[in-house]
């Protein structure tokens, strides 16, 4: 099981994922198609836990809303890795499911959880490395910043990333 990081920080580790690129942690985009008990809310809070638990994540706190009589569910359970969410469309028989997760949990572990759990005849499925380039220490420059080049308007080109640029703009 992993565990959070000390001082409230997340558990980041910026190892190579699946493809081998580097980046913060691993985001899987599933559609649950066909799929069954999309109307429960207790069923689709097990199913969160059970995918935070297989995955190797803390887990935090869960959240499901269900918007009445027929309709379906969308919940949220927070991880100390980020979190896995679930939004339900009983009447199209379909999901939306979003896993993201840093450090050593495992995100793809949550996929048999949700099949398991939710019956679809398909799930498709998309994985992405979230931070790609992100993680470059704050003194840390661009190759194109160590010789300024001017493009005819003044310009000499992007300036070295320092701490103090990491305001949002």
């Amino acid at each position: 099981m992993s565990h959070p990081a000390p001082s409230g920080q997340l558990p980041l580790n910026p190892g190579k994922h699946h493809g081998g690129e580097e980046g913060a942690g691993t985001h899987i985009l599933a559609d649950l198609i066909g799929a069954s008990r999309l109307d429960d809310p207790a069923h689709a809070e097990t199913v969160l836990r059970d995918c935070a638990q297989a995955s190797g994540a803390l887990l935090l706190y869960v959240h499901v809303h269900h918007f009445g009589k027929g309709g379906g569910v969308s919940g949220v359970a927070v991880l100390a890795e980020s979190h896995i969410s679930v939004h339900s469309w009983p009447e199209y028989q379909f999901a939306a499911v979003d896993i993201f997760m840093c450090g050593s949990a495992e995100p793809n572990k949550a996929i048999p959880v949700l099949q398991a759990g939710f019956r679809p005849e398909r799930i498709v499925a998309q994985e992405l490395v979230r931070g790609l380039g992100a993680l470059i220490p704050p003194t840390a420059t661009c190759p194109t910043t160590d010789e300024p080049e001017d493009r005819g308007q003044g310009s000499p080109g992007p300036l070295p990333l320092r701490a103090a640029d990491t305001t949002e703009r």
